[in-house]
């Protein structure tokens, strides 16, 4: 997991996603920068490299939400209704988005359509008397 953490996020990150989730140590501690810095030199994992993943042609969810000038919650949508092909290294790491995919005809119809809202009814529009 923090092989593939590791080509998305800095170790403090990494450190933070995976306390969150509840991953600990060996040892059982929890993750803090240096234990992902220790972890990674032992296992001969890189370290993140700003713009790397720029490189790669990939966007995170924030970045793709902005490209695609709607909402995150829209672009998640369009992920779980399997518009938007995207990866996740494990539950609660950051979706990995090809920018490629982005210009898919069925995500920027979705989007003109309006498709990517909510089916909830309790996400309706309130009326105000």
């Amino acid at each position: 997991m923090i092989c593939d953490l590791a080509r998305l996020l800095p170790d403090g990150s990494i450190a933070a996603l995976l306390n969150r989730i509840g991953v600990r140590s060996a040892k059982g501690h929890t993750w803090t920068q240096l234990r992902v810095q220790n972890f990674r030199a032992a296992h001969q994992i890189a370290i993140y490299r700003e713009g790397e993943r720029t490189e790669r042609g990939e966007l995170i969810l924030h970045e793709a939400a902005s490209r695609l000038g709607v909402s995150k919650m829209t672009v998640v949508r369009l992920i779980q209704d399997g518009l938007l092909p995207a990866k996740q290294a494990c539950a609660g790491a950051p979706h990995v988005i090809l920018e490629s995919d982005i210009e898919l005809q069925a995500v920027r119809r979705a989007i003109k359509n309006g498709r990517a809202v909510s089916q909830d009814p309790r996400q309706g529009l309130l009326e105000f008397q």
